[in-house]
């Protein structure tokens, strides 16, 4: 759950990746839009501080919005046909474009840790990773 991943902090103590946060946050919620869940990214780990003290920086819209491209790229999420009108009412009146919703694959689903960490390694790493058992330790 989203909820959880308060308790598993990453190294040094930063909050878990981007892409381990919208895999637990579509498992949740089945689908949801992209800005949803960088707002619940930012709500959740604004201001959060490191085991070091430092405190930890979110991404800009605009970054989570790059990594969201790369999971579709690499057939880990995918678009589905449900949009729906912005609730902005500037949206609304500059004519922008509806919300399109995002929904975890089954590729997604059954991908390993490691993949979330870092997409676009398995186009630099060709490994047919559904077959590998990685065991318990990089399936979480």
């Amino acid at each position: 759950m989203v909820g959880d991943t308060k308790a598993r902090l990453g190294m040094g103590g930063a909050p878990p990746t981007i892409g381990i946060f919208i895999r637990d946050f579509l498992r949740d919620h089945e689908e949801s839009y992209p800005s949803e869940i960088h707002r619940e990214y930012k709500r959740t780990y604004k201001g959060h501080r490191t085991l070091g003290g430092r405190k930890y920086r979110v991404c800009t819209y605009n970054s989570f919005m790059t990594y969201v491209s790369k999971l579709i790229l690499a057939d880990l999420i995918e678009r589905t046909n449900r949009t729906e009108p912005s609730d902005n009412p500037k949206a609304r009146a500059l004519d922008y474009p509806e919300r399109v919703y995002i929904r975890l694959t089954d590729k997604g689903e059954r991908a390993p840790r490691f993949v979330w960490l870092h997409p676009l390694r398995i186009w630099y790493y060709p490994l047919d990773w559904e077959k590998v058992d990685y065991g318990e330790y990089v399936k979480g």
